[in-house]
């Protein structure tokens, strides 16, 4: 697949704790490796968000997925194989990913990414990406390109490309927990 940028740039920024601006599954959005602090701190700052309030993180497939929670219901699962709309599912225990990239609880919030770009940066990398709508918190979501904050483009140490001249109406994922029956409960639709 040809991209609008060069995947080893992109993965070089992300390999030395730089903080990228990126397209997603659902919403424009500024990300960084998982494993670097330092990145993790500049988003929430970026965005004026709180450290307490964790990121959604995303995931190239279900195998990387495993890596990371400690266990997946089997209705979840299933539904993740077949869930039309983008679905991020709130796991009450993580394994695999620091303390900081953690809510209070311990519980981790994942999406499996099915827009080509973002899943071969995540294959790459290997490893899981911090993922935020590309705005200012309580700002609107970055839909599209034009919607993306100055501030985070300037701030950003790498911009993606790849399909900036879409218009889109793209919305951020439905958000979900589930209990000991794997009912989900809904947090965002």
């Amino acid at each position: 697949m040809v991209f609008a940028d060069k995947m080893h740039d992109v993965i070089r920024v992300l390999e030395n704790n730089g903080v990228i601006v990126y397209p997603t599954d659902t919403v424009w959005s500024i990300g960084c490796s998982v494993f670097c602090q330092s990145a993790l701190d500049r988003i929430h700052k970026l965005k004026g968000r709180s450290q307490e309030d964790p990121f959604v993180l995303l995931c190239s497939d279900l195998e990387m997925l495993k890596k990371y929670v400690n266990r997946i219901h089997p209705r979840v699962e299933t539904l993740l194989s077949y869930h039309e709309r983008p679905l991020t599912i709130v796991y009450p225990q993580a394994r695999n990913l620091p303390q900081y990239a953690l809510a209070a609880n311990g519980s981790v919030a994942i999406r499996i990414t099915t827009e080509p770009f973002s899943r071969t940066i995540i294959e790459l990398l290997g490893c899981p990406l911090v993922s935020t709508s590309a705005s200012i918190s309580d700002d609107r979501f970055a839909s599209s390109f034009e919607d993306i904050d100055t501030i985070i483009l300037q701030e950003a140490d790498y911009v993606c490309y790849h399909n900036r001249h879409l218009k889109s109406d793209k919305e951020p994922s439905i958000i979900a927990s589930y209990d000991k029956k794997g009912e989900l409960i809904f947090i965002r639709t």
